[in-house]
């Protein structure tokens, strides 16, 4: 019978060497005077042998050694090549090419000069690769193809811009589609053709805009029916936040005479109660009158229709005159500065801007027009404008809100300029 056993048997381990373990034992006989005391080694062996983690180890070292100096794809050398062909090799080997125009004295018209990337330089598939196709000599005005540049970055499309040599000119408008920083749309647009260093001004997407939030909160759930008294008189519901069509609509079935007045505004989004007169709460009849005010966020300021209605609010002054410029002027103006004249092409007639400034200097002509309302973001100012003369730098527009320079996204000037 065994008394007692005194030793380290040790944990039973997944990975290691095989352990040795003494131990002792006290060994009692049937019959015998005095206990016998043994001694004895227990070995431990593990579940797996010990080499197994490290040869593991080594093989997933070796398997990132192979993955990093495993060779990547290169760019297929296309210079020299026709546009067309080089596209279709570049994207063939997985990549997106991007054609970019660019003059050459040695490089015949159609034919790739380089890419960036150059041919022969390693880069992971799916990549983008600037290809420099030439025109051919420069000769003025040099017209270059502006660069297709939607949805690109902003770097990238200043840098495909700058290597075809036009000036970039960035413009931030928010985009519930487009990704912040990506670039929505350029003007000119890409595809069309430019004179070399002409501007491109390009429109960056700030991301989406958030919702407008109101004080009050919108109205929860369904406008609620008020409780007519004895005398027919009722408490007037709470109809803030709410959609005006809602809002009149309830009202109205209460028999009251409903008068909406928009008010611009970014408090609530559009079409949305913003106050009632009398207020909620008020005790009201049928046949009472009840107007609302609902927000209208966004809208278009005619700078020409406010000059023409309200020429006091507006003042007009011009570089090389001292004092105030009387506008609008039918008259032809002998200083070849600016007027306002009768624009009856395509059979439509309205107040045109002309500008036709002498060529041996730089003039300009500013308006500074008081607005009924304040201008709020999306809002569009008009303003058709139209070059004469033999000036050079076309027509540019500059716009101020308090001293704040604001940025105008341009429609192309051959149809006026939208801000």
């Amino acid at each position: 019978m065994v008394r007692e056993q005194r030793g380290t048997s040790g944990p039973h381990k997944w990975f290691g060497r095989t352990q040795t373990y003494p131990f002792t034992a006290t060994v009692t006989a049937e019959g015998a005077p005095t206990p016998i005391l043994l001694n004895g080694t227990r070995r431990q062996v593990p579940r797996f042998p010990w080499w197994i983690p490290t040869a593991a180890l080594a093989l997933v070292g070796i398997l990132i050694a192979v993955i990093a100096l495993w060779p990547k794809p290169k760019v297929p050398v296309v210079g020299g090549v026709d546009r067309l062909a080089a596209t279709t090799q570049l994207e063939d080997a997985g990549y997106r090419a991007q054609p970019i125009e660019q003059p050459d004295d040695a490089v015949a018209q159609g034919l790739v000069i380089g890419t960036e990337p150059a041919g022969g330089q390693p880069l992971s598939r799916g990549e983008r690769v600037q290809m420099f196709v030439s025109v051919g000599p420069c000769v003025d005005p040099c017209p270059i193809e502006v660069p297709n540049v939607v949805r690109l970055t902003f770097a990238q499309a200043e840098q495909d811009l700058t290597a075809a040599q036009f000036t970039v000119r960035r413009v931030d408008s928010p985009s519930a589609d487009v990704p912040a920083d990506e670039v929505i749309s350029s003007d000119p647009p890409g595809g069309t053709e430019r004179p070399l260093g002409s501007e491109v001004v390009v429109e960056v997407s700030t991301g989406p805009v958030p919702a407008p939030t109101s004080e009050a909160g919108p109205a929860p759930g369904p406008i609620p029916v008020p409780s007519v008294d004895p005398g027919g008189s009722f408490e007037l519901p709470d109809v803030v936040g709410q959609l005006a069509m809602k809002a009149t609509t309830a009202l109205e079935d209460l028999g009251l005479t409903v008068e909406q007045s928009p008010v611009r505004s970014n408090q609530a989004p559009a079409d949305t109660v913003l106050t009632s007169a009398p207020a909620a709460g008020t005790k009201v009849k049928a046949g009472s009158k009840v107007e609302l005010t609902v927000a209208k966020p966004t809208g278009r300021v005619d700078l020409i229709k406010l000059a023409e209605e309200n020429p006091p609010r507006t003042k007009w002054t011009r570089s090389g005159l001292n004092g105030l410029l009387p506008f609008p002027d039918e008259k032809e103006d002998p200083a070849g500065y600016a007027l306002i004249r009768e624009d009856t092409e395509n059979g439509n007639t309205e107040k045109v801007l002309v500008t036709h400034p002498p060529p041996e200097a730089d003039r300009f002509i500013s308006g500074e027009f008081v607005l009924n309302e304040p201008i709020l973001a999306g809002d569009h100012l008009r303003a058709t404008v139209s070059l004469e003369g033999e000036a050079e730098g076309g027509v540019a527009f500059m716009v101020k809100a308090k001293d704040k320079e604001l940025d105008p996204v341009f429609r192309p000037p051959e149809v006026g300029c939208g801000l």
